[in-house]
């Protein structure tokens, strides 16, 4: 705010200050703070309480900050009474005044309407007055609230459990895991969260036989999640170290992390580049990079390049762009490029490849093409690469140039131009004309616009 009225001088806070009250009333979060701001520094304490009061009538918003402002003032009959009338079926107001309550010492009042407000489960509003009924150690009342609410809906049985977690009664929250898990179509992660929370009080058997159910659910995470485990779960199985390092694999291949299980195996480079050969075919995501990798740790940086190479005619989506890498790090600058583009054009990759060329180039100390390559991929979609273009160009000298794209990119509805502009022309000597454009504008043939005066609101 005090930023806009440096820019459009001190004779336009008046106005400003109207469209930020109407923006607060209509219920913008950021204007609602401005106004209070501008209320307090000018009015004082008294204006900004009169204000929230006259807002009060249909808005909770208002409600509950007076409400907070009586009881700053000591004023808590106030505040009860002005919740307790607009409370109805409004179960925030329901936890809001539940706490207040809880804070005056009235406990047992409290945990009726906190008991209103875990109506609201499995909901964000029912979770904190369960958590709030456990926190005053009204545990039965919590327990009631759950119970009640699984009855209603089956999801909010998931939601006691992990109450029941935080608060340290893992015993009891298996049970509701139990239920969560036994729904007719259980969710993959509802089936986990049980396995675990058997694993975690000693019940490895039965765990075991949930997490192969996560697993033949879809639930990817479970490799990870049974990790503290593993070793105890399958030896309850009676399975074997090479049991573990199989059990491990078939987590990475359905994951894009690799590196992990490749370092905690023992197997020779030359199995672990059979599997990762495999996992290519496949179309796994990420293993081309972690076969190339090994190959060139083991300095066999030709062998990934001719296998690259033979991925890319056979159709890989993802071998131009790891031949590309390849033949830069081997300082084939040029040929890399030629990859790139092939990548950008024939690829599901798109304008990342012409991101790494103009890299590259820039890298190269190649500044010319690196303008070009840069504003290709920017073109294309790639908006962090907006800022790097113009600094291009301007290392370059080509800032007229700059100066029309920003401005081409703008009329197609690109964010961020006209800032970018602005800061270009000021570094460039032009200050006057940078403030004209970030208060006015452009014209629609380009030009900064003339000043031009705000409407005020009626």
């Amino acid at each position: 705010m005090s930023e806009l009225i440096h820019r459009l001088g001190p004779e336009s806070e008046p106005r400003a200050h109207l469209w930020w009250r109407r923006a607060a009333e209509q219920g913008h979060g950021q204007a609602r703070q401005i106004h209070v701001d501008h209320l307090e520094r000018t009015d004082g304490p008294e204006a900004v309480l009169a204000w929230h009061e006259d807002q009060c009538a249909n808005n909770r918003w208002h409600r509950h900050t007076a409400a907070d402002l009586y009881v700053q003032e000591g004023r808590t009959r106030e505040a009860v009474a002005l919740l307790a009338d607009s409370a109805e079926d409004d179960v925030d107001t329901h936890l809001k005044l539940g706490k207040l309550l809880l804070d005056c010492g009235r406990d047992d009042e409290a945990v009726e309407w906190l008991t209103k407000a875990a109506l609201d489960l499995p909901g964000y509003t029912g979770r904190s007055a369960v958590q709030t009924l456990f926190d005053a150690g009204r545990d039965g009342a919590a327990l009631e609230s759950l119970a009640a609410a699984t009855d209603r809906n089956g999801k909010a049985a998931k939601v006691a459990a992990q109450l029941l977690e935080g608060v340290d009664r893992k015993t009891e929250a298996v049970d509701w895991w139990r239920l969560a898990a036994s729904t007719d179509d259980p969710d993959s992660w509802d089936l986990l969260q049980y396995a675990r929370s058997l694993a975690e009080i000693g019940e490895l058997p039965e765990a075991v036989l949930w997490y192969q159910r996560s697993i033949e659910a879809g639930e990817r995470r479970t490799f990870e999640a049974v990790e503290p485990w593993e070793e105890q779960l399958l030896a309850s199985q009676g399975k074997s170290a090479a049991d573990l390092t199989r059990w491990r694999l078939t987590y990475a291949a359905t994951t894009e992390l690799l590196g992990k299980p490749l370092r905690r195996w023992s197997a020779p480079l030359e199995e672990k580049l059979a599997w990762l050969f495999e996992l290519v075919e496949r179309g796994h995501p990420s293993a081309m990079t972690y076969a190339i990798s090994r190959l060139c740790g083991a300095g066999r940086e030709q062998e990934a390049l001719e296998w690259a190479l033979a991925r890319a005619e056979q159709g890989d989506d993802r071998a131009p762009r790891e031949v590309a890498e390849l033949y830069e790090k081997a300082g084939e600058l040029d040929q890399a490029l030629l990859w790139w583009e092939r990548s950008a054009q024939e690829t599901s990759f798109g304008r990342a490849g012409h991101s790494a060329g103009g890299r590259a180039l820039r890298d190269a100390g190649r500044l010319q093409e690196a303008v070009t390559w840069f504003r290709r991929a920017t073109e294309a979609g790639d908006v962090d690469l907006l800022w790097a273009t113009v600094e291009l160009y301007e290392r370059v000298d080509r800032r007229g140039e700059a100066l029309t794209w920003l401005w081409q990119l703008a009329v197609r509805g690109w964010p961020f131009c006209v800032r970018l502009t602005a800061d270009l022309l000021e570094r460039n000597g032009k200050g006057q004309e940078a403030r004209q454009l970030r208060l006015y504008g452009w014209e629609p043939d380009g030009s900064t616009a003339p000043a031009w005066p705000a409407p005020s609101p009626a």
